[in-house]
């Protein structure tokens, strides 16, 4: 909380919704947070689950407010964005992406759905607080992956846990990711892996990207689901997750070794 220059207290947007989500308070009007949340009744974080079809109905019909708001609430309520990633909006997009063989509107319903999906996770990462901390990330797709929503997913999963990600998205060169990771003094990379890539010469663009990455303490993170299609090279700071749920705690991790280190090296 701030004072303005007539007395008045105030108290930022993001730092609102970071006092509903760790209080567990009631938003009675949300409209005031800017946020457009579903009326319906305040649910358990564990009885999400029930919001699934919801989420899926509104991609199909192409509303992206109920998209949007649906989001919204789960974050309000609880929900972290690598669990929304992870749950909802994983199985909602699997499930219209199922839909290309037999439905002539497949590859439309699934290119609005994904743009109406970027909107939205563009909108939830606005309610988040500033990042505390100085630490970066960057990350995006590879040459050849023209896949948008992965990597965005992982943006708003790393924001969410305090980091400052930096997006470079879809058909990236690996050599160009890790240049800027070095020049930004970056904690973490990420690598979204989507379509399947000639396996030879992506595991040539990883194998320079750590020789450009050095001695630095550079962490790099692979997931998607053609991940497991390649040769992972055998590097401690190398690691490959299933979820979006296990990229967020290994962040974590991260900026709580970093915190530590800064604490000791002030002597508290």
């Amino acid at each position: 909380m701030t004072r303005t220059a007539g007395g008045h207290r105030k108290i930022a947007r993001a730092e609102a919704i970071r006092f509903v989500r760790e209080s567990s308070a009631d938003v009675l009007r949300p409209d005031l947070l800017e946020i457009a949340e579903p009326r319906h009744r305040r649910r358990r974080k564990e009885a999400f689950g029930a919001l699934d079809e919801q989420l899926l109905l509104a991609l199909e019909q192409g509303d992206a407010e109920v998209v949007s708001g649906l989001l919204a609430t789960m974050y309000l309520n609880g929900v972290s964005a690598a669990e929304i990633c992870d749950g909802p909006l994983r199985h909602a997009m699997h499930r219209i992406g199922e839909r290309w063989p037999e439905d002539p509107k497949g590859i439309f319903l699934e290119h609005r759905a994904t743009n109406i999906c970027m909107d939205a996770l563009n909108r939830l990462r606005a309610n988040f607080p500033s990042a505390a901390t100085k630490a970066a990330a960057i990350g995006g797709a590879p040459e050849h992956d023209p896949y948008l929503l992965p990597s965005l997913m992982a943006t708003t999963v790393l924001a969410d846990v305090g980091l400052r990600p930096v997006n470079l998205g879809p058909n990236t060169p690996l050599d160009v990711l890790a240049q800027e990771a070095v020049e930004i003094r970056a904690r973490l990379v990420w690598i979204a892996l989507t379509s399947p890539l000639p396996k030879a010469a992506l595991e040539n663009a990883l194998s320079k990207m750590l020789v450009t990455l050095g001695k630095t303490q550079i962490q790099v993170v692979m997931g998607g689901q053609a991940a497991k299609r390649y040769r992972v090279p055998d590097h401690p700071r190398v690691h490959v997750f299933d979820t979006m749920t296990e990229m967020a705690g290994f962040a974590k991790g991260l900026l709580a070794t970093r915190q530590t280190r800064l604490d000791a090296s002030r002597g508290t």
